[in-house]
């Protein structure tokens, strides 16, 4: 048996998945669901959605096993999260790799294995969708493609549960504030996924969680017995005296700092800490607060692209003083390239500029020579240039992305100016350079828009419709109406699919999300979340349980008119569960789309083609 190695991001790796606080927890539906239907689509006995831990492979998901866990080295998928697509064993016993591996000569004798990596959102493989049999098979590309497609759904699934912890994080402040000095304030302080500390004003320890504690190494009578100081960074202890200064003053509020700390077995880690001071009612100074993130992964990222941005701007300093000593080859080079090159003396007149400026500005570029920079840009593009100007002329190297007219063309454009100084430092002018990046602008806009979206339909996909209700139940806080949330399922999709194939499939589900759109408000939100599974978000209701069911048999109603697939008439009917949150409530949104899917599938027991209510 060859035993995987571990991947080379092993230590981030295993940081994500301790963050997402998944292992050991009981099974989710979403999971299951996902599990259940590649057993049934690649038509095996055993899929698994397994997390590749430090010395385990443990199962968030089964079908066809009893087993929770298996040693790592053992599992088939530690193999797998070291490549980009899909592991496939056609036959473990005549692969080296496998063929005396406990699982394949004992239970469950696995045979034939196929498992789809579960990237995180930095794209960490955390670890697969599989499928196994106790029987050798070849799996065609068809199955690769839904062993593909349904890890995507479990991945996406994943993200969604990174994103809510890195957005408790940034919420974790305005938790502290509404929790403070009662019971459920300290359990939240003690399961935050960020450090937390309280301080008195001479120094001495209040309270500290877990959190913290794990991560500088200590237990918490260590920790007590040590001084602040001794945690922080010499230097940067110093910095912090300063800022402690002000806000005891009451110069500030509360100040953030990145730090280095001190771990109890002497190695540094880099740290967000933000701090602020909390006063009695005699405005007398009582504890400071302290939250501490992990920042490391960051600072390591941080400084690869700092590297890179210096090792760049070392090659435009040393190009642009050869051009200056060679300015006849300036000339030549600069008036090739699509971007505005321009010396500018410290009086903020033109020395040279390119080629390109004519072609931006419309104007003869020679003409410019000697004339000043700003008559150029309009008075608002002068206002934003001029403290970026300001540092240069002090000595600084400045770069930044704005959007000005040129011409009367509007254009977003990154700015690099490098100040010129002479032997004794002097700063005699400066080099401006100017990118034209609005295609790149538009791209990312693009792409924004696509992760939103879903491809087949055009309409709002599971992430869009996870943010409409998080801020559905944001505004319903402050309009106190109620909402509703409905899960509708096709019935019989699948034998759509079998009779008429996966592109008529597709277009079915095309046609069904327009006449779902038909059936509601330019204000309600329809959502397809995954497959045949499509949702409704219906806000400021005035009759919940009245205007809910109106929509759902509006929309049995417009199923009740064929389809048309392939010069066939077709008719699909669909279930629906609806679950209502009244502005009172305290439902969250994964909870409300829960409880819909759970009506949902009721109304597929009770006969299919019908709503209930959750």
């Amino acid at each position: 048996m060859i035993i995987a190695p571990h991947p080379e991001n092993e230590t981030l790796r295993l940081a994500v998945l301790q963050r997402l606080a998944i292992l050991d927890t009981p099974p989710e539906a979403e999971f299951d669901r996902v599990a259940r239907l590649a057993a049934r689509i690649l038509h095996v006995p055993v899929a698994m959605v397994t997390l590749i831990d430090q010395d385990r492979q443990w199962l968030k998901a089964k079908v066809g096993v009893t087993f929770s866990e298996t040693p790592r080295e053992q599992a088939f998928c530690s193999h797998a999260i070291l490549q980009r697509d899909a592991l496939v064993v056609g036959d473990a016993g005549q692969d080296p790799r496998f063929h005396d591996n406990p699982l394949v000569t004992g239970p469950p004798h696995i045979r034939f294995y196929a498992g789809q990596p579960l990237h995180s959102r930095d794209g960490l493989a955390l670890g697969t969708l599989c499928v196994t049999d106790t029987q050798p098979r070849v799996p065609s590309e068809d199955d690769l493609q839904a062993l593909r497609d349904l890890a995507h759904i479990a991945e996406q699934a994943l993200q969604a549960r990174e994103a809510m912890l890195l957005s408790r994080q940034l919420h974790a402040e305005d938790a502290q504030a509404s929790l403070q000095a009662t019971a459920l304030y300290r359990d939240t302080v003690e399961q935050a996924p960020v450090g937390i500390a309280h301080i008195t004003p001479d120094g001495d320890w209040l309270l500290v969680n877990s959190c913290l504690l794990s991560m500088l190494g200590y237990r918490r009578d260590e920790l007590f017995r040590r001084p602040v100081a001794a945690l922080i960074d010499e230097s940067d202890w110093h910095r912090l005296e300063g800022l402690t200064s002000r806000l005891r003053s009451g110069y500030v509020t509360e100040f953030q700092q990145e730090l280095r700390l001190r771990h109890n077995n002497g190695s540094q880690l880099w740290g967000n800490l933000t701090v602020a001071l909390h006063r009695n009612e005699r405005g007398e100074a009582e504890r400071f607060i302290l939250i501490v993130e992990d920042i490391e992964r960051r600072k390591y990222a941080e400084n690869a692209l700092l590297d890179m941005h210096h090792e760049l701007e070392r090659r435009v300093e040393v190009r642009t003083r050869e051009l200056a000593a060679a300015r006849q080859e300036l000339i030549t080079i600069t008036d090739h390239l699509p971007i505005l090159i321009a010396y500018i003396d410290r009086e903020h007149i033109y020395r040279f500029v390119n080629a390109t400026y004519g072609e931006w500005f419309g104007v003869d570029h020679q003409q410019l020579i000697g004339k000043p920079a700003r008559q150029l840009l309009e008075k608002e593009a002068q206002q934003t240039l001029t403290p970026y100007v300001e540092k240069v002329l002090q000595g600084l190297k400045v770069r930044f992305n704005a959007s000005f007219r040129f011409n009367g063309l509007l254009r977003d454009v990154r700015f690099t100016i490098v100040p010129d100084e002479d032997e004794e430092h002097h700063v005699r002018g400066y080099y401006q350079m100017v990118q034209d990046i609005s295609q790149l602008t538009r791209l990312m806009e693009q792409l924004r828009g696509q992760a939103f979206a879903d491809a087949l339909t055009g309409l709002p996909n599971r992430r869009a419709m996870l943010e409409h209700l998080k801020n559905a139940i944001a505004r319903q806080k402050r309009h106190q109406r109620p909402l509703a949330a409905l899960f509708l399922d096709l019935d019989g999709f699948k034998a759509i699919n079998d009779t008429y194939g996966h592109d008529a499939g597709d277009e079915l589900l095309k046609q069904f999300a327009q006449r779902l759109k038909g059936c509601v408000r330019e204000t309600d939100t329809v959502a397809r979340l995954a497959g045949d599974e499509f949702t409704i978000l219906l806000e400021s209701l005035n009759d919940a349980v009245g205007d809910s069911t109106q929509v759902a048999e509006k929309v049995i109603a417009a199923m009740t008119h064929p389809f048309r697939l392939e010069n066939d008439d077709v008719t699909v009917s669909t279930s629906i569960g609806i679950a209502i949150r009244a502005a009172y409530a305290k439902t969250d949104s994964d909870s409300l789309l829960t409880q819909a899917d759970e009506a949902m599938y009721r109304a597929k027991r009770s006969g299919k083609n019908r709503y209930v209510l959750g």
